[in-house]
């Protein structure tokens, strides 16, 4: 497998268990190795052109804590039309991690997620709902 591929351990390593274009296990959040992710990713930035590179990266950058990077990385993943970037932007300004919180950029991210193939979008949709009937409540 790609234990003596940095590109390949960039993918593995950053695994995102919802991308339809992942090749590896999913890695859940809270056992990304942040160091690691962005070692193994951050040679391949420059040759990016579809935004994968920038998307596992991003994932590392917000494993580490530092949002804004990650963000960042994130939009440029999706200016590329990498489909999971546009779940992570989603989940982002769904829970207002790094960003303001908005239903409604939101709601758009994942709409485009679920075109491009990523089924837990469809899934966020129901609870983005769910969200937005509870924060109006309040």
């Amino acid at each position: 497998m790609g234990a003596q591929d940095p590109l390949q351990n960039c993918f593995r390593l950053a695994a995102l268990p919802v991308d339809p274009q992942n090749e590896f296990e999913g890695v859940p959040f809270g056992a990304l190795d942040a160091p690691a992710i962005i070692a193994n990713c951050s040679p391949f930035l420059p040759d990016d052109d579809d935004g994968k590179v920038h998307f596992h990266l991003g994932r590392g950058y917000f494993a580490k804590g530092d949002l804004e990077h990650a963000l960042e990385l994130f939009h440029l993943s999706a200016e590329r039309g990498y489909p999971a970037s546009f779940f992570a932007l989603g989940v982002a300004h769904q829970l207002g991690d790094g960003v303001e919180r908005n239903f409604d950029l939101a709601e758009s991210y994942y709409l485009v997620a679920s075109s491009l193939g990523v089924d837990a979008a469809d899934d966020a949709l129901q609870l983005l709902k769910r969200d937005r009937k509870e924060f109006s409540a309040n």
